[in-house]
């Protein structure tokens, strides 16, 4: 690929990635090695394939993922296929067939364009296939790792539905009818001698027309010595957010201001499912409140949470 990709990658790891993740975001590190293939458990069995839809501006919205790096590449390669049936009627509709992600030529002109939300994918899936520029530097090397390139090409996806659509994982169904209910199933058909197939997902049932309300998260603060400890649960959050926003107020009455630069993703798996952000304060006078959303994988966002407030304990900090 076009040596303006890996550069432009690079740029984009330095100047946005801590941004996006949450530089002050305190998780505990997930103990499990990440050369290991990432996969989901659901009720005592692997699956390497999720598929998940909402009603949403008059269509079904559709996402789905890969849980292994094996199957993220079998379905780069063999495209991926989607069926639809009506549960009134048992009616089966394809509605397409071996869907891979844009070609190169698409990519390169969105980081030439300097896209952001694009340069993670981007690069994941197409920056890698150049070899002649492949040590450019130690960070591009790591990054050349098969797992680490998946995690990247699904972060870009969480981050914009836009993208995903264009990654070959997401997709807007138009033609369902308006108070159906729908299972859709997902496939990757293997065509290739000697590799392995891969388990079809389905969907749970979707009836088109109804909303699902995304929940407040619960938020908790505590006041330490210059900072604010902010901390909310993400266990019951995580089967509709993918990220947060955070905000800040110094009147619970007037304007709450985003303080985190990007949006705080779900990318690590905290033992306690806590999500933890540490806000530093200017001086120990002011009392500062605060309150977070979550954002879903089709970019909508949900209720705020509680309000709570923090300020610099400044002599009364607890040892």
């Amino acid at each position: 690929m076009n040596l303006v990709i890996k550069l432009s990658f690079l740029l984009f790891l330095v100047v946005s990635f801590t941004q996006v993740s949450g530089q002050n975001d305190k998780n505990k590190p997930n103990k499990k090695t990440s050369k290991k293939e990432i996969r989901a458990t659901f009720n005592g069995e692997f699956k390497e394939l999720a598929i998940t839809g909402k009603t949403k501006n008059g269509a079904v919205w559709l996402r789905w993922s890969p849980y292994s790096q094996s199957a993220w590449d079998k379905g780069n390669e063999f495209g991926y296929t989607l069926t639809r049936m009506q549960v009134s009627n048992n009616k089966m509709v394809e509605l397409f067939k071996r869907r891979k992600p844009q070609p190169e030529a698409f990519w390169r002109k969105k980081v030439e364009e300097k896209d952001q939300k694009y340069m993670t994918t981007a690069y994941s899936i197409y920056g890698h296939n150049d070899d002649k520029e492949r040590k450019i530097t130690n960070l591009l090397d790591a990054i050349e790792d098969a797992n680490t390139r998946f995690m990247f090409a699904l972060l870009g996806a969480d981050i914009s539905f836009e993208v995903a659509s264009n990654a070959g994982l997401g997709y807007i169904d138009s033609t369902a009818k308006l108070g159906e209910t729908y299972i859709y199933t997902l496939s990757i058909e293997v065509t290739r001698a000697n590799v392995g197939k891969v388990k079809s997902a389905s969907s749970k049932p979707i009836i088109f027309g109804k909303i699902i309300k995304l929940p407040p998260p619960l938020l908790s603060a505590k006041s330490g010595k210059n900072v604010a400890v902010l901390e909310w649960d993400t266990k019951k959050m995580t089967e509709y957010y993918n990220s947060y926003i955070l905000e800040r107020s110094e009147n619970p009455s007037d304007t709450f201001k985003q303080i985190n630069d990007g949006t705080l993703l779900n990318a690590t798996e905290e033992e306690d499912f806590k999500k933890v952000y540490i806000d530093t304060l200017a001086d120990h006078k002011t009392v500062h409140y605060y309150r977070v959303k979550g954002i879903d994988i089709f970019e909508d966002q949900g209720e705020y949470s509680n309000v709570v407030k923090a300020r610099d304990c400044f002599l009364n900090c607890v040892k």
